[in-house]
């Protein structure tokens, strides 16, 4: 029979160290880890942000380059349309004044 009179068996102070070293090594590769997710949603954040920006600045280019067609595609018409006029009111103004030795017209569309 032994009598332990309360006597609780005590770790040695090597123990201890170690117990305490192993606690902040768990610790410390627990906080590691966390730090390292917190980063990678970080860098995944920024990196959808530039992709964002990215998509943005160029629907913005398209849309200004399709203004700037339809601007142009504008001019070019207004430009066919008035060449066409002129061309019709040159040839009414040619072929009202012009006569050909038989007293017909001249028809300089043909």
């Amino acid at each position: 029979m032994q009598i332990g009179f309360g006597w609780n068996s005590q770790r040695s102070a090597y123990q201890n160290i170690t117990a305490h070293r192993t606690r902040l090594s768990n610790y410390a590769s627990s906080m590691q880890a966390g730090l390292s997710a917190a980063s990678d949603l970080f860098a995944s954040a920024s990196a959808t942000q530039v992709q964002g920006m990215a998509k943005l600045a160029a629907q913005q280019a398209v849309a200004r380059l399709s203004a700037q067609i339809k601007s142009a595609n504008a001019v070019r018409d207004k430009r066919l349309a008035d060449a066409q006029a002129t061309l019709v009111a040159t040839q009414k103004a040619y072929n009202s004044t012009s006569t050909v030795t038989n007293g017909g017209s001249v028809n300089i569309a043909a």
